[in-house]
């Protein structure tokens, strides 16, 4: 995992985002920067993270990835109301890498959660890197189905 600290906020918050949708999966919700915060160990949207961006700029920015790369589908006016998870994130957050002792990308980020904010930020930033890996891992089998 890249070790720059804005790298580090966007692979926790992005991994947050995700088990916040896979918790309510296939229902559609709104997307709540507050459970994010918490785990954080952030009290305000403007306070800056240690990369220098402010957690609410870092946090939009992040889910305005996952919409892009397509692991989230909105379906309200907002980019936070009415998302759930795609196919293709589901697919991920199901992988079980070997590094992982057996249990998906998914339940693992559900399970970092518990741990000290400190701890539990850097064990959820890793498993996004994993999310990331396998989904890179599925784009050369895509390509060549001609899907």
């Amino acid at each position: 995992m890249d070790q720059r600290p804005n790298m580090r906020e966007f692979s926790t918050i992005a991994g947050l985002i995700l088990d916040q949708l896979l918790e309510h999966h296939p229902i559609r919700v709104n997307i709540s920067d507050y459970p994010v915060m918490l785990i954080m160990g952030v009290t305000d949207p403007t306070d800056k993270l240690e990369s220098g961006r402010m957690f609410k700029e870092m946090f939009g920015a992040t889910l305005q990835w996952l919409n892009e790369e397509e692991f989230v589908h909105g379906g309200g006016l907002s980019p936070r109301e009415r998302l759930r998870l795609t196919t293709k994130a589901l697919a991920v957050l199901n992988a079980v890498p070997p590094n992982l002792g057996g249990r998906s990308i998914g339940d693992s980020i559900a399970e970092a959660k518990n741990a000290d904010a400190p701890e539990a930020r850097n064990r959820i930033a890793t498993f996004f890197g994993d999310f990331i890996g396998s989904a890179a891992g599925s784009f050369p089998k895509s390509a060549g189905s001609g899907g």
